[in-house]
This record gives C-alpha cells, structure tokens and sequence, in this order.
C-alpha cells in the first residue's frame, strides 16, 4: 500500500497542472548533434519530469558531440569505422569537407546511401552527409542537411 502512495503521489507530481518547474540532479548538459543542420544542442540529461527544455533530444538517436571522430581530418575520418563525414555543398566542383561526427548511439549501418534522410544517413558510416554551405548566405545562417551521398573512394 505504502508503495502505491509513493507511486500515486510521484504520478501525480509530474502530471499535475500547471507542469511541475524541472528540476536538475546538477549533472552537466549533453551535446547532441542535430543530423538535420549539423548542429549541437545541449540537453540536461537529468531532467526527468517536464517540461524540460531540450529532453525531446534525449529521445532520438543523434550522435554526441565532441567525441572521438570530432578531432579526425578528411582521409582519417573516411578510413575509419564509426566515424560519419559531413560535407558542405560549396559552389565549388566538388563538397568541401566540413567536419567528422561520431555515430548515434544505435551504431553503424551499412547499405544504400540513396535518398536518406538526415537522421538514417548520419546513423551510416559509409554514406557521408551533405548540407548546404555558407557561402553568399545571409547572417546567423544555419546549414541544413541537402542530400546523403556514398562515401567518396578516393
């Protein structure tokens, strides 16, 4: 009976009107990048009754920011497993390599990298993404994810 109290009343905590202020158990955000613009996003991984600002981030697969692959160049980024290569489309003849990202949480994936979206494409490390680039853009731009393209062989 005691238990059911203690149910009842944390229940009743995180779901009465108006929602419950979140509260933080003080450890650090999480950066998470967004596959759709490239972009991290800090998150309060111990924010657990909502609203919370940034906990709808925890509940999709999107890889963390600053990781291993992060600190990797172009050809290190491509030879290596679990890293994913992100590229800007620049008006020039080919994309200019714009960063390495680890993989999500889920893990690799291989297969076709034709007509993913961003989050399917940025779960591959055999595809790398394509986002738009900053050139001639106006300011506070933010890239968005154009295109997921086989990982280049040279």
């Amino acid at each position: 009976m005691v238990r059911f109290a203690v149910v009842a009343v944390l229940f009743l905590a995180c779901t009465s009107s108006p929602a419950p202020r979140c509260e933080s158990a003080g450890i650090a955000d999480v950066e998470l990048r967004d596959p759709a613009t490239g972009q991290c996003s800090a998150v309060d991984p111990s924010c657990t009754c909502g609203p919370c600002p940034g906990t709808a981030e925890l509940a999709v697969d999107w890889a963390m920011c600053n990781g291993t692959c992060d600190a990797l160049d172009e050809s290190s980024c491509l030879a290596t497993p679990g890293c994913h290569a992100a590229y800007q489309d620049d008006p020039t003849p080919t994309p200019v390599f714009w960063g390495c990202w680890d993989l999500p949480p889920s893990g690799a994936i291989e297969g076709s990298c034709t007509g993913l979206d961003a989050q399917t494409c940025s779960e591959h490390d055999d595809c790398v993404s394509i986002y738009t680039g900053p050139v001639n853009q106006p300011p506070n731009f933010v890239e968005s994810f154009e295109r997921c393209a086989a990982k280049p062989t040279s």
